[in-house]
């Protein structure tokens, strides 16, 4: 076959390709959508420190949520994470709980990609424990109450299914440790799997 029309074949197929994609439904952001995503800060991370540290880390979300209005979506969220550092005999195990309730706006209903921005409040629950060999293992835990606020960005990969990408900043309020008080905030990547009912 000739290029120029290997060529032309090839562009025709594209633009027909795209024009199917744009005229396949996918479920409107719209009132009385339900909503469910899983999804993770980081499903799993392990880091060799060297002469540092060693870090392992695991977290896990669940949310779900109903569309009040036109791409207003109020939802909650569950979320796990656990995170494990050594560094030669001392080892520090850190396990957070956190509840959270708020609110996400889509600025575009329908579509392929739909980015939002959202807002949420929440309370949490840290624990940890500290093995420092000979001198033995503390522990202490709070509860604490917090803020987050989220970009992203939802690609939509079947009429019902779609991949949600999002920053993540969370305000965590009056944190006491081991006799010490501070606020932590942490930003993050957050990945995961939804799906619009």
């Amino acid at each position: 076959m000739h290029p120029i029309r290997v060529t032309l074949t090839t562009l025709a197929l594209l633009f027909l390709s795209a024009v199917a994609q744009a005229q396949s439904e996918y479920q409107p952001a719209v009132a009385g959508t339900w909503y469910l995503s899983g999804g993770s800060a980081a499903l799993f991370e392990s880091v060799d420190g060297g002469d540092f540290a060693d870090s392992d880390f695991l977290g896990l979300s669940v949310s779900g949520g109903y569309f009040l209005a036109d791409g207003l979506l109020a939802r909650g969220t569950l979320e796990w994470t656990t995170e494990t550092q050594e560094s030669g005999s001392l080892e520090l195990d850190e396990t957070t709980y956190t509840l959270a309730g708020g609110l996400r706006y889509y600025f575009v209903q329908e579509g392929l990609t739909r980015p939002y921005l959202g807002a949420a409040v929440g309370i949490g629950s840290l624990d940890e424990e500290l093995d420092n060999g000979a001198m033995g293992i503390l522990s202490d835990s709070d509860t604490f109450p917090l803020v987050q606020g989220e970009l992203g960005l939802e690609l939509m990969i079947a009429r019902s299914v779609g991949i949600d990408l999002g920053l993540l900043a969370r305000q965590a309020m009056s944190v006491e440790l081991f006799g010490v008080e501070d606020d932590l905030t942490s930003l993050g990547l957050i990945i995961g799997i939804s799906a619009w009912l």
